[in-house]
């Protein structure tokens, strides 16, 4: 009887172990603070994001998304899902992961019934969710309300400026204060998740975010990049064709080990994926590295109504040199105009230009500490130091107890290497003739159809761009298109509907 009973728990262990084994994830709880490692492809992803954390997304969906942002009201809220659903483009592999957190919240044990809109959700609300930093133009638009307070600013100090520091030696540090919304459901549910992909494009990196939200809004990639969003001051807009998430564009950059081809892993990878799509909200995104051989950062400014520009160290607008700071007021996309935070900061520079992490800290806190500060979160790439502080209840996150991770432990973290995942499409792009000479027509072919054809200078600007109706396997773009480019290296990108993408390198000549 003994033995017919261990023999039965056995098994049933057997079987717990294999079903928890389906699940590419690990979840650890710090108090209030979580931290999600998953690893495989985008669904596999996806699904162990829904399975662990099933309750927390629903209740965000619910409380911010649903309450806050719609006003608990069923039909402002299909307007904007509707908007979202007839202007935003999204490439499948976000499709596939947000299909895979619905199954997840599902098998998980949590409940995807939506009291409030009468039926299940689905992987079109998570990424309508997503889609939160641009749809708040369009809502603040239809509304007239602007009290979601979507706001942020940020600190990179380098070179000079920490040089006399021992810690730092001349290395980068970061600070960025993200600005939110006092949501309880926020509060309560900081989270950070770690992505172990195994697409062989895509490489890890690390999200400061909220459960169901799977955006880069503050993102550091294991190749050395980070990207921080800002809100931008001017957010009209008069272009909805091709619209796409920015927290996403930025996620195509931080996940991709070189998204631009120019052979590093860089900020400029950041403006690249912004600068190729259209957006509806203007942003401002710092993004910086230091790849050991090169310390660098860049402000990129973006908004619905003039194409995407970076500013630079040299661009700075009157702070000491080693620092570049980001508020909410465009610097370089239009002429600055008065923000207390930024000329707050410059004075704190300005009257002591050396910077220590913790004297960074105490920079932002006093310059630019708001009372809707959701998170602080500070990084130092040379050793891999984070320092992450969450708000409560009682008091912003920068006057709280900072929670110390280690970005290369959270890479180094042990996941299996043998899961499937969903390759890219095969594809050999060629074009003819390379180099071109002025006058020359210019022939694209490919053995995988694209619908979306694009050319970029090596800033990143966009300066010939069509799109197909249908997909095609060749192209052709006429001389006179080219004639007025200036001779030099310039990136031809094409894309598929699902966003999969080649690039090849064309050089025009005289």
């Amino acid at each position: 009887m003994c033995t017919k009973k261990l023999l039965f728990c056995l098994i049933l262990m057997a079987l717990v172990i294999s079903l928890i084994s389906q699940v590419n994830g690990s979840l650890q709880v710090f108090g209030s603070k979580r931290v999600l490692h998953v690893w495989g492809s985008h669904h596999d992803r996806g699904y162990a994001h829904g399975y662990l954390l099933p309750t927390a997304i629903t209740t965000v969906f619910n409380d911010y998304i649903f309450q806050s942002v719609t006003m608990s009201n069923p039909n402002f809220y299909n307007t904007l899902r509707n908007f979202y659903m007839s202007n935003f483009n999204l490439e499948d592999k976000y499709l596939q992961e947000a299909t895979a957190i619905i199954s997840g919240i599902t098998d998980g044990g949590g409940n995807i019934y939506h009291n409030g809109l009468a039926r299940n959700l689905d992987a079109y609300d998570l990424l309508f969710a997503n889609a939160i930093v641009d749809i708040s133009v369009y809502r603040n638009a239809e509304t007239g309300d602007d009290s979601l307070q979507l706001g942020c600013a940020s600190l990179s100090s380098w070179g000079v400026s920490t040089v006399a520091d021992t810690t730092l030696a001349g290395r980068l540090v970061v600070t960025r204060m993200l600005d939110w919304n006092q949501n309880s459901a926020l509060i309560a549910n900081p989270l950070v998740i770690v992505n172990h992909p195994s697409e062989p494009d895509e490489v890890k990196w690390i999200s400061f975010t909220y459960p169901g939200l799977i955006g880069a809004l503050s993102a550091i990639s294991e190749n050395g990049t980070s990207a921080f969003l800002n809100m931008g001051n001017v957010s009209s807009y008069n272009n909805l064709n091709g619209l796409h998430p920015i927290l996403f564009s930025i996620r195509n950059a931080i996940e991709s080990p070189d998204y631009n081809l120019d052979g590093i892993s860089s900020p400029l990878d950041v403006f690249n994926a912004i600068a190729e799509w259209n957006h509806m909200a203007g942003t401002i995104i710092h993004a910086v590295s230091d790849n050991q051989d090169t310390v660098n950062g860049i402000i990129v400014e973006n908004n619905n109504l003039l194409p995407a520009v970076y500013r630079t160290q040299n661009q700075n607008g009157n702070l000491p040199a080693g620092h570049l700071a980001a508020t909410n007021h465009f610097r370089w996309l239009y002429n600055p105009v008065c923000c207390d935070r930024y000329v707050h900061i410059a004075d704190s520079l300005f009257s002591d230009p050396e910077m220590s992490p913790k004297r960074q800290l105490s920079v932002m806190s006093g310059a630019t500490g708001m009372s809707h500060n959701m998170m602080q979160i500070q990084y130092v790439p040379a050793s891999g130091s984070i320092r992450w502080l969450t708000a409560t209840t009682q008091q912003p996150a920068f006057s709280t107890s900072a929670f110390v991770l280690d970005a290369n432990e959270l890479f180094d973290f042990p996941v299996p290497v043998s899961d499937d995942y969903l390759p890219s499409p095969s594809g050999l792009l060629s074009i003819f003739p390379n180099p071109l000479n002025d006058g020359q027509d210019l022939d694209l072919k490919s053995d995988h159809p694209f619908s979306d054809i694009a050319l970029f200078n090596l800033r990143g600007q966009k300066v010939v761009h069509y799109t197909t109706t249908q997909p095609v396997v060749s192209f052709f773009i006429p001389a006179s298109e080219l004639h007025a480019l200036a001779r030099g290296i310039y990136l031809l990108r094409v894309r598929d509907s699902k966003g999969y993408t080649q690039t090849r390198k064309l050089m025009l000549v005289q």
